[in-house]
């Protein structure tokens, strides 16, 4: 009995994170983040701006620890509003090398933050051919100013569309999984919009000596309602790799394509929407160099014999046409 109780004891510690944020929220000196603009604590979750003009709501970490090298955080959000298009501005994840954050102008916090931002834009302003929303993964030294007029395009390191986030009246939950590997210097996303993990993008990254964790959102003129709630961490060292690859957590390094999640995960579904010929080319192996040499030059090989065979037909042709007149002009 003894020892199940120490075992129990030891599972909560490693599962209790200082960066968690979880349900019921005690609105006391307990609760792990500070909060600050127009952010609104409940039981349940935070409601970091209401569905009106210009307001902005941030959180940020008061605990002094350190993320695990390897960890799992699963962000519960809401973003709905009355309006069924015109709806902005968004919000925000912040892993900030700071021990407080800013407020400012990129969705709530200021653009010259030191970190990684992963940020969930709703308004497109002169960004084309591109889905919205959008997540945006970035990163600064504090220097860079934030390309406001092209969504981030000059910030952006990846993205992906996050078609079906944005629910018209409706406060459904959505869920969005960031995965990350110190060693690996890699993070994964997927999201969940209608209870199916969906891959998003797979960034080869430094996320630096994280201090604090944010999360900020904002709204202009026009306005929608982003709510929080959950923060859960996991660190993923204390679970085996296969309880991490049924999470759709599998690093690589050797993975880098932006909005194509190429892990061997779909026996948990997670490439269940796309047709058999899009899932056998997602999970094809990069074939070595030496093999990607040796397929170019057959395919070399190959055309050059193909034209070949054109030109020595086109050769034989004219030398059949040339007799043949030769034996009209005799018989003439």
């Amino acid at each position: 009995m003894v020892l199940f109780w120490l075992w129990f004891s030891f599972a909560l510690a490693i599962k209790d994170s200082p960066f968690d944020l979880l349900p019921p929220l005690q609105i006391d000196a307990s609760l792990k983040y500070e909060f600050g603009g127009s952010a609104l604590v409940s039981t349940n979750a935070i409601k970091l701006t209401g569905d009106g003009p210009d307001q902005v709501g941030y959180i940020y970490s008061t605990k002094d620890a350190e993320l695990p090298d390897q960890f799992m955080l699963d962000m519960e959000i809401s973003i709905y509003g009355q309006s069924k298009n015109l709806n902005a501005d968004g919000m925000a994840l912040w892993f900030l090398e700071s021990d407080k954050p800013t407020r400012g102008g990129m969705l709530g916090l200021s653009e010259f933050y030191k970190g990684t931002c992963l940020a969930i834009d709703t308004y497109r302003n002169g960004r084309s051919g591109r889905v919205f929303p959008r997540l945006i993964l970035m990163q600064n030294d504090g220097t860079h100013k934030y390309d406001l007029q092209n969504d981030g395009k000059a910030n952006e390191l990846a993205s992906c569309g996050l078609r079906g986030l944005y629910n018209n009246r409706k406060q459904t939950t959505s869920t969005i999984r960031i995965a990350y590997s110190k060693d690996e210097q890699q993070l994964i996303v997927l999201v969940n919009f209608r209870g199916e993990w969906e891959p998003c993008l797979t960034q080869n990254i430094k996320l630096g000596d994280v201090k604090t964790v944010a999360v900020s959102a904002a709204t202009g003129q026009l306005h929608e309602a982003h709510v929080i709630s959950k923060l859960d961490f996991t660190d993923l060292s204390q679970l085996s790799s296969e309880e991490s690859h049924l999470k759709g957590i599998k690093f690589d390094r050797r993975v880098t394509r932006n909005n194509r999640f190429a892990e061997k995960v779909s026996e948990q579904g997670l490439l269940e929407d796309y047709s058999p010929e899009v899932v056998k080319n997602l999970m094809k192996p990069r074939a070595s160099f030496a093999r990607r040499t040796f397929n170019f030059f057959i395919k070399l090989l190959a055309g050059c014999f193909v034209i070949y065979i054109l030109l020595y037909s086109r050769k034989r042709f004219q030398r059949y046409q040339q007799q043949k007149e030769d034996l009209f002009y005799k018989l003439g």
